[in-house]
């Protein structure tokens, strides 16, 4: 599978004193911040930033995700309670794929965290709110998930097999299994791509900034991965990144 590496982008004081204290009412720099943490590691800031945003914006499922996003195992029982919200949510029929994605993901986290400590009263909370919810992730050895902080917004994802075959939009399906789930051009996305039985080798995860469908310009739009492997089996690992697109 492929490996990611980030770069840093200098101390966090930076960011918070040239943004959010001159904007500290705009949802939409609060999360292009916590992105922009949360890309350098530091969850715990990145964690407060989004907090605020779904204050501000709890019409939003995206709101309640981003914060389970940073959360995850960190803090298990809020990170639960988050997912609860969306799926409990009657929202905006164009935000339905990130409620899907949410779907899954509770189920990827209920995992982690029976493997993590699997006594807890927790623990037995999250296996009967699975089998209340049918939360379900397809077994599959990679399964990629990307959406993005700016709304409407048309980002693509492609991804490259070993063999060099490219999986996007218009090439939904190749040789090797890979598959594109999803090509969202509103909201906050998802767009997913998966492989059942992947090839050994490295997989190239592109993101492509289609264009803006909405009114509002903002100086950087970042996509969040969730990448997991070997999902349900033992060796499941599922992990988070956030990267910026710069051009």
């Amino acid at each position: 599978m492929a490996n990611c590496t980030q770069e840093g982008s200098g101390p966090a004081s930076v960011v918070f004193s040239s943004a959010v204290e001159n904007a500290p009412s705009d949802a939409e720099i609060a999360r292009l911040v916590g992105y922009t943490l949360s890309s350098w590691g530091a969850r715990a800031e990145a964690a407060e930033l989004f907090f605020g945003v779904l204050e501000k914006r709890p019409y939003e499922p995206q709101s309640y995700r981003d914060l389970a996003t940073v959360l995850w195992t960190r803090r298990p029982s809020l990170t639960a309670m988050l997912y609860e919200a969306v799926l409990a949510g009657n929202w905006d029929g164009r935000f339905r794929g990130v409620v899907d994605i949410v779907r899954e993901e509770y189920a990827l986290f209920t995992r982690a965290w029976q493997r993590q400590a699997p006594r807890s009263p927790l623990a037995a909370f999250l296996a009967d709110r699975q089998q209340a919810l049918s939360l379900t992730v397809p077994e599959v050895d990679l399964r990629v998930t990307m959406t993005w902080n700016t709304d409407n917004t048309d980002i693509d994802l492609w991804v490259t097999d070993p063999r060099g075959d490219e999986c996007y939009y218009g090439n939904r399906n190749i040789p090797s299994g890979g598959e594109l789930l999803a090509d969202v051009t509103q909201g906050f996305g998802p767009e997913r791509f998966q492989a059942r039985d992947a090839e050994e080798g490295v997989y190239t995860v592109r993101a492509k900034y289609h264009g803006n469908n909405g009114n509002r310009l903002l100086a950087l739009t970042y996509v969040t991965l969730t990448v997991a492997t070997h999902v349900g089996s033992a060796q499941e690992q599922v992990r988070h990144y956030v990267v910026p697109l710069r051009d």
